[in-house]
């Protein structure tokens, strides 16, 4: 299993409690990267450390360094393992560790039962946290296209892009120059999630200004898009 820790430089003493609470594992660093926009930040060095991981196999884990894990060591391996094994299968894109399992189901439009270890929701908004994935180089493409709307300054949360209730998203005339584009959709990621919560998100504080994320409010994630 090929691990990605992302972890900001300015941040070492989050790399080192990290080390401690995963020293079960073995893994790589990508560094984190500070944008004016904290959610296009986090997106771009999601899709770095996905990169790099999945440069290895077809699969890779991928933490946040505030990740902690909630469940016994063998029992988070145990998942990881039936989900590399069953989920190739079904062409999976991503396998969400990490939602807490009080924000799992806010009016999903449908749930689908895999096995007794995950399930799909579809349509949420609930899920706000990509501190623990799993993902499959079968997302390659929907990271390539995700980038270039984040390189082109569209405010998109890539955990909205993963879990939002609005599907496809599609978005007109945007950009500039060279770097226009007429139309660009995303569709809907196939996303499966733990049926019990592994891993839970430690720090709730921005990175870049050092106050409770704003995913946090539901007011904030109503107005954030002005896509249709």
């Amino acid at each position: 299993m090929k691990t990605i820790v992302i972890n900001l430089k300015s941040r070492p003493e989050r790399l080192q409690q990290f080390q401690l609470d995963w020293s079960f594992l073995d893994f790589e660093v990508s560094d984190g990267i500070l944008h004016d926009v904290p959610h296009t930040g986090c997106g771009l060095a999601h899709i770095a450390a996905i990169r790099k991981g999945l440069h290895y196999s077809e699969w890779c884990l991928v933490l946040e360094d505030d990740a902690v894990l909630d469940c016994p060591i063998s029992e988070f391996l145990d998942n990881i393992d039936i989900a590399v094994k069953l989920l190739p299968t079904l062409s999976w894109d991503a396998v969400n560790l990490g939602a807490l399992s009080h924000m799992r189901f806010d009016k999903p439009e449908r749930v689908t039962k895999i096995n007794d270890n995950f399930f799909k929701v579809s349509r949420t908004k609930s899920l706000r946290s990509c501190t623990a994935m799993l993902w499959s180089h079968h997302a390659l493409p929907l990271l390539n296209t995700y980038e270039q709307l984040l390189l082109n300054g569209l405010i998109f949360p890539i955990d909205r892009m993963l879990f939002a209730w609005k599907y496809p998203w599609t978005v007109d005339n945007f950009g500039e120059g060279d770097e226009s584009f007429n139309s660009i959709q995303i569709d809907a990621p196939s996303v499966f999630i733990s049926r019990k919560c592994l891993v839970v998100q430690k720090i709730t504080l921005s990175d870049n200004t050092g106050i409770q994320s704003e995913d946090l409010r539901d007011d904030y994630l109503e107005k954030l898009f002005t896509l249709g």
